[in-house]
């Protein structure tokens, strides 16, 4: 018998705890069946082939892992979606689904969630064994144990992929930031990837400039989507900053990334840097009012900081989270003891999904 599968027939020899039944009219807290502060209910073993049948059949792609993130059992749909066997997830995180187009950020938030015992709701682009991408809206619920424990997480995914019509059209749509008009994440990926690839062959190197632009309020959550026209101001002012060959995209929440390539030396992309800062000290006026910003910069460099996107990405990020550490206004240069260093394990909780 496979042993993620075996390990779960074991795990349902286990009697569940339930919530006991409560007024239907009351909003009830969102919490997996072994829920320590309710009244424990024991499911009849009679019903326990029930449930692990209704576990395989699901529509539903769904998967267990344990309280470290490691794949302990998949069921049918889940192989099928991803095209990954039982015996490739086991023990795996889902980090081997990881497409790359969800920042550090967006992950960091999602482990912290439901760490703390909180279901996660959200939709996550993921990539198949065969390098294809789905997109899926996906629940994950947190299981306790009798101590109130995290000890495993149930996710469901549903794939929502030709609701998206994603092989065509929103693939287009999907290439630029709605709200900075800038290229997002997933194209940065795509031509730093051709970046590192021609840099290879020569002497000059590659670098990403990760910019965190924070001071006003109209750069994060709803309020960009009002059209206050800082967004626009933003990104219209770095991009005429740099040189007409670099790539100014976005890449999370208000977070900016310059893909600079035939950078020579360092003092080379620290001179863009300071050529940046200089541009982000001069204050915006966007409808008649006066904005000033502050902005934390991270630098990584290929091939002295890693020789591929996802890890050259990650490694400008790790330099922008040292610069924040730092207050407002910083610049840093990535160093190879930050992936080791005081708020790694943050940064990497993106290698988990």
């Amino acid at each position: 018998m496979n042993p993620c599968r075996a390990a779960f027939l074991a795990q349902q020899n286990k009697p569940l705890n339930s919530g006991a039944q409560t007024d239907s009219n009351q909003e009830q807290p969102e919490t997996a069946v072994m829920n320590p502060v309710q009244a424990p209910y024991h499911f009849p073993t009679s019903l326990q082939p029930l449930l692990l049948q209704a576990f395989k059949e699901l529509a539903n792609a769904t998967f267990i892992t344990d309280s470290a993130g490691r794949i302990v059992w998949a069921n049918a749909a889940f192989c099928t979606l991803s095209g990954y066997t039982l015996d490739e997830l086991a023990g795996r995180t889902p980090a081997l689904l990881n497409s790359g187009i969800e920042g550090p950020v967006f992950y960091a938030e999602l482990w912290q969630k439901v760490l703390s015992g909180r279901v996660w709701r959200g939709q996550v682009i993921d990539k198949r064994k065969d390098g294809s991408l789905y997109a899926a809206n996906e629940v994950i619920t947190p299981l306790r144990n009798e101590d109130g424990s995290v000890t495993h997480f149930v996710a469901v995914q549903q794939d929502i992929t030709q609701q998206l019509d994603f092989d065509r059209s929103a693939r287009t749509q999907t290439r630029m930031d709605l709200f900075f008009s800038r290229p997002n994440r997933a194209t940065l990926i795509h031509l730093l990837d051709a970046a590192i690839a021609r840099s290879s062959r020569g002497t000059e190197r590659t670098a990403v400039i990760r910019i965190a632009p924070d001071g006003h309020p109209d750069l994060h959550g709803p309020l960009i989507a009002a059209g206050s026209g800082l967004p626009g101001a933003l990104a219209g002012r770095l991009a005429s900053t740099v040189r007409q060959s670099d790539t100014l995209a976005c890449v999370g929440d208000a977070e900016l990334a310059i893909l600079a390539t035939g950078i020579s030396d360092r003092d080379t992309v620290l001179a863009m840097v300071k050529r940046l800062q200089a541009a982000l000290a001069m204050p915006f006026v966007v409808r008649g009012e006066r904005i000033d910003l502050q902005a934390n910069i991270g630098v990584a460099l290929s091939p002295e900081h890693g020789g591929d996107p996802g890890a050259l990405l990650c490694h400008a990020d790790h330099a922008l989270y040292q610069a924040t550490l730092q207050g407002t206004n910083h610049v840093q240069l990535y160093q190879h003891s930050f992936s080791h260093g005081p708020g790694a394990e943050i940064l990497a909780a993106s290698t988990m999904q």
